[in-house]
């Protein structure tokens, strides 16, 4: 609940006032009816709808804007100096990281090593978090990964 109070009120400050109105709404409804929290966060309501009125009445997107706007196609080998060192159960991590900004993946796709070489397109369905999406950043770099117990990570080139 601390969550959903402190999304809506960064979001406020951002000046998205449709997203702090959805955050706000779904902690209204977690709170007890007529309590002091859920009337306050109601107040916080009001105050921000009155404030932008044509954005609280917004329709919910449609099932189309779902669609992933920007998609990354790559293609992931692994060179023959390194085959040796990989098994082919061991796990390939592939992903966009932000050039600058938070280091947590962007989008992120978990293959094996026995899958290589394989082509995959990063979206934004494939975030790890609603409002890290790849679609929200300019400029990314893509990174491949394999994790196995011996080399922890080993860094492929993509």
């Amino acid at each position: 609940m601390t969550a959903l109070w402190l999304g809506g009120m960064a979001k406020a400050q951002q000046g998205d006032p449709v997203t702090a109105i959805k955050l706000w709404k779904k902690l209204e409804a977690l709170l007890p009816p007529g309590s002091d929290s859920q009337q306050e966060i109601q107040g916080l309501l009001a105050n921000i709808q009155s404030e932008a009125p044509q954005t609280a009445a917004q329709p919910e997107p449609s099932p189309q804007a779902n669609v992933p706007s920007v998609a990354i196609d790559v293609y992931v080998s692994l060179a023959p100096e390194l085959q040796k060192s990989a098994s082919p159960s061991d796990t390939v991590f592939i992903y966009a990281q932000a050039l600058s900004g938070p280091k947590m993946p962007l989008a992120i796709v978990r293959k094996q090593v026995s899958d290589l070489p394989l082509s995959v397109s990063l979206n934004d369905t494939m975030s790890m978090m609603p409002n890290m999406k790849l679609s929200n950043f300019p400029n990314v770099k893509l990174l491949a990964r394999i994790s196995n117990p011996v080399m922890p990570y080993l860094s492929l080139a993509i």
